[in-house]
């Protein structure tokens, strides 16, 4: 992202952490936050543009509900990026809504179905519905500056796993993570909480201390 861009939004959202929650002020702030990062809609949304499961405009949709929501959650001071914070939740509410409609053409397809093949390996339904429950947690109990603190404190697995979801650059899926070590969307998932559970341990065990 732009340094430009990345300037304007912290100037907005100062000024809308200023103001009082739904005044006219405050949504006039949340709207043009909303206009200049509109891009970033698609951005969340090409990763999941592989089958034709799904309208991509309920993916569009989803992600710009999920692009609201993040404005107004987002706190600057917090130690996130908009941008990455935004990511995690466009891609949160559009695997909710992944979750909720299963709209697949034969109902009865068994959650291991294998419906696409590589040479790598299988990709199965599990792969794609995935699990949002760890990144929506995170998000809620710690900044990406605690989890970065406690990263050498994780088993390797653990860490490389929560390296690639939340520090690399390209903001990977737990999709996206699998194809990458070359192992299953649900073993991805067990990892994350995992290690998530581990990390928040670790953060009650410094409250605690200090």
């Amino acid at each position: 992202m732009e340094k430009s861009l990345n300037a304007r939004n912290d100037e907005l959202f100062r000024r809308m952490k200023q103001c009082k929650k739904d005044s006219p002020e405050y949504l006039v702030l949340r709207d043009k936050i909303f206009s200049i990062n509109q891009r970033m809609i698609t951005i969340a949304t090409r990763s999941y543009n592989k089958g034709n499961y799904y309208d991509m405009d309920d993916y569009r949709s989803e992600a710009a509900r999920g692009l609201l929501k993040a404005i107004e959650t987002f706190d600057p001071d917090n130690g996130n990026t908009f941008y990455t914070y935004s990511l995690v939740c466009m891609k949160s509410f559009i695997n909710m809504y992944i979750r909720r409609y299963k709209r697949y053409n034969d109902t009865t397809l068994s959650i291991e179905t294998v419906i696409s093949h590589s040479s790598d390996r299988d990709l199965t339904l599990d792969d794609i519905l995935g699990s949002i429950e760890p990144e929506e947690d995170i998000m809620k109990t710690m900044t990406l500056k605690e989890i970065k603190a406690y990263l050498p404190y994780l088993p390797e697995r653990q860490r490389k796993v929560i390296e690639l979801r939340y520090f690399d650059t390209r903001c990977l899926t737990q999709l996206e993570v699998a194809d990458e070590l070359k192992i299953s969307r649900s073993y991805i998932s067990r990892i994350e909480a995992q290690a998530i559970e581990k990390l928040k341990e670790l953060m009650k065990l410094t409250e605690t201390e200090g």
